[in-house]
């Protein structure tokens, strides 16, 4: 029993600094209104070379590859100490970095928002 206990106290410890603090996370958003583009005019946010690669594997240009709303990603950069890091058309969500807090907090209050999720490094990498 004392080696079990020792054991859980060793591995709670060696584990704590990956779960302390997160500083990166995932902002997910409720959909693509508001957006400039139209998927009439894909020229406006696909390269021509894909456009013609979709028509010749009879790919249909849907929502999924209109570009996020700016103003959703205006609103995440301006909420605070915020630095986008990278972003997925596709997914419709961006990647973040952040430790203030606030900045979270009123990120996860936007009625565009539907999720915001840590990004945790892989136990070993620092």
């Amino acid at each position: 029993m004392k080696k079990v206990y020792v054991l859980f106290i060793l591995f709670a410890f060696l584990t704590f600094p990956v779960f302390a603090q997160f500083s990166k996370y995932i902002v997910g958003f409720k959909d693509k209104a508001g957006t400039p583009f139209s998927l009439n005019n894909p020229s406006a946010f696909l390269s021509l070379k894909a456009i013609e690669r979709r028509k010749k594997q009879n790919i249909a240009i849907d929502e999924t590859d209109l570009p996020i709303t700016p103003r959703y990603i205006d609103s995440i950069r301006l909420a605070g100490n915020v630095t986008i890091l990278d972003n997925s058309k596709w997914l419709n969500q961006v990647c973040i970095q952040t430790n203030d807090v606030a900045a979270l907090a009123k990120i996860n209050s936007f009625p565009f928002v539907i999720t915001s999720q840590p990004v945790m490094k892989p136990v070993g990498l620092q």
